[in-house]
């Protein structure tokens, strides 16, 4: 395009007609064809990235859920064990000789 419009300033500055205004413009037209096509390409493209970036984030969240879920079972076993070991433990009532515990202050 800028090409186009050098010839144009140039023609302009000797007084002379453009030779693609006296053919039809046609190499004008080809390049506001190609613009257009051009145009058309990129916004397929852009389309196409947005709704693979969109299945991609789907795709990610849903592995992320399936990690959390699987994380939290784990974590309940572990709790619901925790909880059979220390109900089978009889710790309780702990003796400590306070007197050992009152020299040491």
């Amino acid at each position: 395009i800028r090409c186009l419009h050098d010839n144009i300033y140039t023609f302009n500055s000797l007084d002379d007609p453009l030779p693609r205004v006296e053919d039809g413009n046609y190499e004008y037209r080809v390049v506001l064809r190609c613009r257009g096509q051009a145009r058309a390409h990129f916004l397929q493209l852009r389309s196409d990235v947005r709704v693979k970036l969109q299945l991609l984030n789907s795709k990610h969240v849903q592995d992320l859920t399936e990690q959390l879920e699987k994380w939290t079972t784990v974590l309940l076993d572990y709790y619901e064990e925790c909880l059979v070991i220390s109900k089978k433990a009889n710790v309780f009532p702990i003796d400590i000789d306070l007197s050992t515990v009152v020299d040491a202050q």
